[in-house]
């Protein structure tokens, strides 16, 4: 376990496209598996991937409207760990990749953060 934790959250060792790809795929389904969680038991209301493409005031006004209060500090807390842990790969594969550190920001801009993660799985 601690060997997994420094992997996710440390700067020390590149990372291949097959560790990027698995891991990616692995703390994508905790993440939506979380957040589906948190957001059936505040709403009653299925949180399906789509969710994810949708702009923030669009969930504000449409799906949170009438979600109690916690809902949105609690799903901003989830997303804490797996955003750094998003960070530190992103960053040490694109290092690997032969890309700029800076091209790792791409990892925030929604819609492209989707194309450079899977540019970098090749």
């Amino acid at each position: 376990m601690t060997d997994l934790l420094r992997f996710w959250l440390t700067f020390e060792a590149p990372v291949s496209p097959r560790a990027y790809f698995r891991h990616g795929v692995g703390l994508m389904s905790a993440k939506f598996a979380g957040d589906f969680a948190l957001v059936y038991l505040a709403t009653g209301i299925a949180w399906t991937p789509l969710d994810y493409l949708r702009s923030v005031a669009f969930l504000l006004s449409m799906r949170f409207d009438a979600a109690p209060t916690w809902l949105v500090p609690a799903l901003a807390i989830w997303a804490l760990p797996f955003l750094w842990i998003g960070v530190t790969l992103t960053l040490r594969r694109s290092l690997d990749a032969g890309a700029s550190a800076w091209s790792s920001l791409l990892f925030f801009v929604p819609y492209i953060n989707y194309l450079w993660m899977i540019a970098l799985c090749r």
